[in-house]
C-alpha cells in the first residue's frame, strides 16, 4: 500500500444485478506518486477509515430514462467502534454538506451533479475511469484520469446504453 496518499473516485457499471438493472458505482481509491491505483480496505489507519469502502451508487433499468436512486454509504467488511465513530461522522458531515448544497443550489436530478457534492464534501477532487480494451492495448494501463466533462459523458453513455430510450414522436 502506498505511503503519500491522495484519494479519487473510481467509477464503473457493475452489471451483477437483472438482465433490466445496472448499478453505476463510484469507489473511493487512494492513488500513490505512480500514479497506481489501490482499493480502500478495512485494513487502512485511523485518519483513512474515513474513507475507506465508501461508495457512491444510482442504478440504471430499462424501466427508466435516467440513473435513479442516488445514494452513499459505506459496504465494510469489519466494523469496530472506532470505526463505527468514523463512519458516522463521515455520513453526518456529507448529510449537513448536501443539505446545504441543496438549499444554495437546488435539488439534483443527474447522478454526476450527486456524485461531484459528495466528492466535493469529502475533497474528493480527481476521478478515474476503467480505459477500454483499445486504449489498454495501448497505454498499459487499465484506468484513466479524467475530468469532470468525461465523467458526465460517461454517465450518459451509460444511461443511454442501458435506460429505456425516450419515445420517438411519429
Amino acid at each position: 500500500m502506498p505511503t503519500d496518499r491522495t484519494y479519487s473516485l473510481l467509477l464503473t457499471l457493475d452489471d451483477n444485478h437483472s438482465d433490466r438493472t445496472r448499478h453505476l458505482v463510484a469507489t473511493v481509491v487512494s492513488v500513490d506518486e505512480q500514479g497506481h491505483l489501490y482499493s480502500a480496505s478495512e485494513y487502512c489507519s485511523p485518519e483513512e477509515a474515513a474513507l475507506a469502502d465508501f461508495r457512491i451508487t444510482a442504478f440504471l433499468d430499462s424501466s427508466e430514462e435516467h440513473a435513479w436512486g442516488f445514494s452513499h454509504g459505506y459496504q465494510p467488511y469489519l466494523v469496530d467502534l472506532d470505526r463505527a465513530e468514523t463512519i458516522v461522522r463521515t455520513l453526518r458531515k456529507i448529510a449537513k454538506g448536501l443539505d446545504k448544497a441543496t438549499t444554495e443550489q437546488g435539488h439534483v436530478t443527474d447522478f454526476a451533479d450527486y456524485l461531484f457534492r459528495v466528492a466535493k464534501i469529502l475533497r474528493i477532487r480527481s476521478f478515474y475511469l476503467r480505459n477500454s480494451d483499445r486504449r489498454r492495448e495501448i497505454t498499459g494501463q487499465m484506468f484513466s484520469q479524467v475530468d469532470a466533462t468525461s465523467v458526465q459523458h460517461w454517465v450518459r453513455e451509460q444511461e443511454q446504453q442501458y435506460a429505456k430510450q425516450p419515445a420517438h414522436a411519429g
